[in-house]
């Protein structure tokens, strides 16, 4: 069981989305930044979904941010995603080199989004650990 309620979330029923939902002061804006990252065209789903997996994965998040196992094949631009993933979650920080090869894959307006995403993940899963929300939480 969370360490802390879930609370009604405006009709979201993902247990995540209810966990926050106990800070009514926020969830409306931490609803819309996760819309917003979710519906922006500059990463498709899939490279989306590979950052957000491994982000949980890097956090050791047991709830399932993530739903899609990293598949045997990588595009270029995956693995340099996940590059930054790894770099920015495991030493907090991206070189001087890292932070060029990233900007030079992906330019200014896809690098900040990617940190973005990278960013509000890792928040969600150190909020999820530290309520030890269940996988499978109703």
């Amino acid at each position: 069981m969370a360490r802390l309620p879930l609370a009604d979330a405006n009709g979201y029923t993902d247990p995540a989305y209810r966990l926050i939902a106990n800070a009514p002061n926020v969830f409306g804006g931490w609803v819309a930044m996760v819309d917003e990252l979710s519906a922006s065209p500059t990463f498709d789903v899939r490279t989306r979904e590979l950052i957000i997996s491994r982000v949980a994965e890097l956090q050791d998040c047991r709830y399932p941010l993530g739903r899609h196992p990293l598949p045997a094949e990588l595009t270029d631009t995956e693995r340099a995603a996940l590059g930054v993933v790894d770099e920015l979650c495991t030493t907090h920080r991206l070189t001087d080199e890292s932070f060029a090869a990233a900007r030079s894959v992906f330019g200014d307006e896809a690098l900040t989004e990617l940190l973005m995403i990278v960013g509000c993940y890792y928040g969600l899963a150190l909020v999820l650990n530290a309520a030890e929300l269940e996988v499978g939480a109703p």
